[in-house]
């Protein structure tokens, strides 16, 4: 954290950014704050005890000045039990001196501070040290500044305090003694109402710590400590580290909210044993320091309900296999158990907790084994025989009920598309606001703007889940492929695709489970995250933030549900509490049945969300990057345009959608209700059809071109409209009429197709018949068994094997008979 002062070291003012290879101790700037400041003790020259202590002499070089000081903090790092605010109400020997007073009332000034140098205590400390420790480098300077003077006053108030932090320390981990407090209390007060500043290293109360902070003379200049009580606590944890925990996880721990619950994480070793091996595996992602500290508080948890319920004090305790059931009892305790329903009120937390205490039993097995204490290594193991036997039965099993039966007619609430729409178009409008506003006046406030709005786009374009696009990293973007497909990938796509591949910029992050996720980026926000990432160090955002959507003056990102929370009631739609990351992602995956995908089109859009699916199987036709620019792309155009029911029945090759075309408003007004997913298509058969003709007459009113193909019903799909002209099956009835004078019955069974616009007309089925069927299973039966569908040249060379017996069938029909035997003989599976 910036600005902490590391104890007993000389580098007590250094913030992370300042250079460490400096000799020269920092001097506090003088202000008038620092004059005013609750720290400061009042020294009475009348005071008439005049004890004198001797003092160890030695060297008074500033090499074995600062080796004498190194000692000192070597010897209060080998004590073995925990610092400040770890003591436990069992610890009644450690008192906080009262103020004193005499027969009359009056106050009796007798208050000693504990000398650095020689650690004995004085009433006159400044005496002292002018006096016998003038040779030290901390006391030679403060003597040089005139007497009176500010300088001179805070640089002895610093050595003072210095040493009576030294003097607390060690009074706290032996457990013995008494507490020197900058402010005596004038009643006897508990230890662990006291805590050390991290600046000047004096003791306060936890009351009024956060007051002291504001004015304390040794603040750094550059360090603007962020408002609240529980962070000043949490500044004031940073002071020292245990014995066998890292600064790095007591610098996550000290952000954790200081009470009874942290006090127990603290005073345990099994849970700082279970918090330094989580850290030591996930502690590298700071998006993980959050889960590392709610890991340890539910163990903290766990060991004051069983301190309530049960004779167990300690994790030790409850992974004794003869305290099981007590340990059971505390579980259920701390995660409200009802017996009369057998369900917990917060269901997920014994199976966290039972999930800890089998690590717990782990680490505690390996550390035995290390050491070679056979007989706690068979304990912990004999802990785990018990706990994999019963802990289903009496805790597991209970918990997965109560969420399973939660789910129970739970209600399908998916976000309608008018809400979309408008949600969309809001965080348009607001991000040109935002990056006008940032361009032309760098502040926090603007960037924070521009970074919220810019993140919700991006989540809600790509239907990403919001902690994946939350915790983007800065790099990530940086270093996004930015090249273009060559010229034979290029050849395999449509001119609708190629400009799709140069509208749209892709880029990729990390999923859940550690899976590469893909996002696709407009150009409108690759502009916003530039401006964004061009801005960053004039808004003040921290250099060592690795997430491009950071907090400034932070080291945590901005979190993607709230913001999409918040502009969703600012845009005003209808139903704003469905539009949340994950109904979005429900969403586009309800609606894609709308489309009539393939498996390998299904495959690439469960890809590009991130979805599991049971049959994994891809079919790469091009390059990962290229599929998801040119075909995902425009799934989700059209969802962000309110267009995905205007491509009713068509696969991604046949949705032509400009990236820059303007949103057909007359098409997107008719209402939509999106229902259960098993009522989607009796909708489609009632309405569909009904609304694809008004959308065709408006077009032609419109004077526009309808772009509705001509609907198919059978075993083969509808061709495209060029390839109608060539194909014998899409010959008019009128054109034959012409040419034979009379229509035939294979001909009214061949032209099935009819305008969307004309009156539908009920059509007979072309059946297979049987010498059919045996002449495509003799060629293509290898197919059907390896659930491969065949592709045009395997069609074309069946047809030209079996022409008498096909010359219905075109390779269409082949194809898609084939694929209609794998779907039978999978669902028999």
């Amino acid at each position: 954290m910036k600005g902490n002062i590391p104890p007993i070291t000389d580098e007590l003012f250094d913030t992370d950014d300042s250079c460490p290879d400096s000799e020269e101790e920092y001097v506090p700037e003088s202000c008038d704050e620092s004059s005013d400041s609750s720290c400061e003790i009042p020294i009475h020259e009348n005071c008439t005890d005049k004890k004198k202590k001797s003092c160890s002499k030695g060297q008074k070089s500033i090499t074995h000045d600062r080796n004498k000081e190194e000692s000192m903090a070597h010897d209060i790092n080998k004590q073995k039990s925990t610092p400040q605010n770890t003591d436990s109400e069992d610890n009644v020997q450690v008192v906080v001196s009262t103020v004193h007073k005499k027969g009359n009332g009056l106050r009796l000034y007798d208050k000693r501070q504990h000398c650095l140098f020689c650690r004995e205590s004085f009433t006159k400390i400044s005496k002292h040290l002018e006096r016998k420790h003038h040779n030290e480098v901390e006391v030679a300077r403060a003597v040089s500044h005139p007497k009176n003077s500010k300088e001179r006053r805070l640089q002895l108030e610093y050595l003072r305090k210095k040493g009576n932090y030294i003097h607390n320390m060690d009074v706290l981990q032996t457990g013995k003694g008494s507490l020197i407090a900058c402010k005596r209390p004038n009643e006897e007060a508990k230890s662990k109402e006291f805590v050390h500043c991290s600046y000047c290293l004096g003791l306060f109360t936890k009351k009024v710590l956060w007051r002291h902070v504001k004015v304390c003379g040794f603040k750094p200049t550059d360090v603007k400590p962020r408002p609240g009580k529980n962070r000043v606590l949490s500044l004031s944890a940073l002071t020292s580290a245990p014995v066998g925990v890292t600064s790095d996880l007591w610098k996550i721990m000290s952000h954790m909210n200081q009470d009874k619950v942290s006090l127990a994480v603290k005073s345990d070793e099994l849970i700082m044993e279970l918090g330094q091996h989580t850290y030591n595996r996930l502690g590298s992602d700071r998006a993980q320091h959050e889960h590392i500290r709610q890991k340890m508080r539910e163990m903290g948890r766990l060991v004051l309900s069983a301190r309530e319920v049960t004779s167990l004090r300690s994790i030790s305790d409850m992974i004794k296999p003869t305290n099981f059931m007590e340990t059971v009892s505390a579980v259920k305790h701390v995660a409200g158990y009802n017996k009369e329903s057998d369900s917990f009120k917060i269901a997920t937390l014994p199976l966290k907790i039972g999930q800890s205490l089998a690590k717990i039993s782990e680490l505690v097995e390996s550390k035995a084994l290390v050491n070679g204490d056979e007989q706690t290594a068979k304990a912990a193991r004999r802990f785990r025989q018990v706990y994999y036997a019963k802990w289903n039965e009496m805790v597991s099993g209970s918990a997965y009920r109560t969420l399973e039966q939660g789910k129970w007619n739970a209600p399908l609430l998916l976000p309608l598309t008018d809400d979309v729409k408008k949600l969309h178009s809001y965080l348009d409008e607001k991000e040109n606001e935002y990056r006008d506003g940032l361009s032309l006046e760098s502040s926090t406030t603007n960037w924070s703007k521009l970074a919220q709005v810019t993140l919700a786009k991006v989540i809600l374009f790509n239907r990403r889940r919001e902690g994946e696009v939350s915790k983007m990293l800065l790099s990530s973007f940086q270093q996004r492929d930015r090249s273009k497909p060559n010229d034979d990938l290029n050849a395999a796509l449509s001119e609708l695709e190629q400009k799709l591949c140069k509208h749209f910029q892709r880029l990729e992050i990390r999923g859940k489970r550690g899976r590469k996720v893909p996002v696709l980026l407009t150009p409108d926000m690759v502009q916003s995250l530039e401006l964004l990432v061009e801005k960053r160090d004039e808004c003040g955002v921290e250099k060592d933030n690795p997430y491009i959507f950071s907090r400034p003056r932070a080291m945590t990102y901005f979190r993607g549900s709230e913001y999409i929370n918040h502009f969703a009631h600012a845009c005003g739609a209808q139903h704003p509490e469905n539009l949340t990351s994950t109904k979005l992602r429900k969403h586009i995956a309800t609606l894609s049945k709308v489309l009539n995908l393939s498996n390998t089109e299904l495959d690439q859009l469960a890809d590009f969300l991130g979805h599991d699916i049971r049959i994994h199987r891809q079919f790469y036709r091009l390059p990962e990057g290229t599929l998801q620019l040119a075909k995902i792309s425009k799934v989700l155009m059209a969802l962000e345009t309110g267009r995905l029911f205007e491509f009713k029945g068509k696969s991604l090759e046949d949705i032509n959608i400009d990236p820059d075309g303007k949103i057909q408003k007359w098409f997107c007004n008719w209402p939509v209700l999106i229902v259960r997913m098993n009522m989607i298509s009796d909708f489609q058969r009632q309405g569909f059809y009904s609304m694809f003709c008004v959308y065709y007459l408006k077009q032609v009113e419109d004077g526009g071109h309808s772009e509705l193909d001509d609907e198919s019903e059978g075993d083969s799909p509808p061709p495209k409209k060029q390839a109608r002209a060539a194909s014998p099956l899409y010959t008019s009835n009128k054109s034959k009429k012409g040419s034979k004078g009379k229509v035939t019955e294979t001909d009214l069974k061949t032209n099935r197709v009819t305008r969307a616009c004309k009156a539908r007309r009920p059509f007979k089925r072309n059946t297979w018949q049987p010498e059919e069927i045996h002449a495509v299973e003799k060629h293509m039966m290898n197919f059907i068994r390896t659930f491969r569908v065949p592709g045009k040249h395997d069609c074309d060379s069946c047809l030209k094997s079996e022409p008498l017996h096909l010359k219905e069938r075109d390779w269409k029909a082949i194809k898609f008979y084939v694929k209609n035997r794998i779907d039978a003989l999978k669902k028999k599976e």
